[in-house]
């Protein structure tokens, strides 16, 4: 009886584990590009040095491809070794909405770049 009880109950916890790892993604990025801009900056360790600085971040579109509307979307990306993120306020079902995530500053021209995660509530 207690075999039984614990199998029935591991078989379960496979189920919910396969539903969650099954769900479909409320959000959708339909593109995503990096822009970036270069400067030359002063370099303060050595002035005849001019240092070229590069400020990247993403743009894109998202949709929301659920029945729900959804509400303070965070949208994070990582350029190089730094998280960057985007904000929307809220995306009624099959919305869609451009956004544009925070800069960073780096010295390469064209960092890689990698969406990290998208939360929201509900």
């Amino acid at each position: 009886m207690v075999k039984n009880s614990i199998l029935l109950l591991a078989v379960l916890l496979l189920l919910v584990s396969a539903c969650d790892l099954l769900k479909k993604e409320e959000i959708v990025v339909l593109n995503d590009r990096l822009s970036s801009s270069s400067k030359s900056g002063m370099n303060f360790d050595n002035p005849s040095m001019a240092k070229q600085l590069s400020e990247a971040q993403v743009e894109g579109t998202v949709q929301n491809v659920s029945d729900k509307t959804l509400k303070k979307i965070v949208i994070t990306y990582k350029i190089g070794r730094k998280s960057v993120t985007a904000e929307i306020a809220s995306l009624k079902p099959n919305q869609k909405a451009k956004f544009a995530t925070t800069k960073h500053k780096s010295n390469q021209t064209s960092p890689k770049y990698k969406l990290e995660s998208i939360t929201y509530t509900e």
